[in-house]
């Protein structure tokens, strides 16, 4: 029997249609979300009852055990951020914001170190200010902390020079923060990778 030219254009449209919407084996039909797992923890022991925000979508508090989870995350990057109890503080050179990839269908994995806050009377102030360090030159006394402080929307850096006492950390925003508790005597000078030809320099004496 002849099929009309008009029913096989048709049919062959039809057969398309149905071939495009089967799946193919380009895995464009699989899962597009996937988890953030983690953890903050302090000497080996979890921290538990931080705030780990992802973006300005959600946030969860971590357990006793310093663990958090994220649920259906869509793949892609994503930027989380912690913000500890106050009887806590990030680690030496570890950031308050990490970025993690995610990708469909499996689990990407993060966490934060963090050690027991200074008691209050043993801290002390740098500001990052323009394109000096407020106070440019500290002395104190070997135990206490040193906080520097972004008072400004502006990329700096706060890089050793010299010394490994901790990493090089960037910062960029209002209230980002890093502190670094010296027990050890020496000089240990730092400066501003962006400005350091405009003199933003610095040192800590310990004695």
């Amino acid at each position: 029997m002849r099929i009309p030219r008009a029913a096989l254009s048709l049919l062959t449209l039809a057969l398309l249609a149905a071939g495009c919407s089967g799946g193919g084996d380009d895995g464009s039909t699989g899962p597009q979300t996937g988890t953030i797992s983690g953890s903050v923890t302090a000497g080996g022991s979890g921290v538990g009852g931080a705030t780990v925000s992802l973006g300005t979508t959600a946030t969860q508090t971590t357990s006793a055990s310093g663990g958090f989870q994220f649920l259906n995350v869509p793949a892609g990057s994503h930027t989380l951020g912690v913000t500890l109890p106050a009887a806590f503080q990030l680690a030496a050179g570890e950031p308050a914001q990490k970025t993690v990839s995610v990708q469909a269908g499996r689990t990407a994995s993060l966490s934060w170190s963090a050690q027991a806050a200074p008691a209050a009377g043993t801290v002390d102030t740098v500001r990052l200010t323009g394109t000096s360090f407020v106070p440019e030159n500290l002395t104190i006394a070997r135990g206490r902390t040193v906080v520097w402080v972004n008072t400004q929307a502006l990329f700096h850096t706060i890089t050793p020079d010299g010394h490994t006492q901790w990493s090089n950390v960037n910062t960029n925003s209002v209230g980002e923060a890093l502190r670094v508790t010296f027990t050890t005597a020496g000089t240990f000078n730092y400066f501003c990778q962006p400005h350091r030809s405009l003199g933003m320099t610095g040192s800590i004496r310990v004695q």
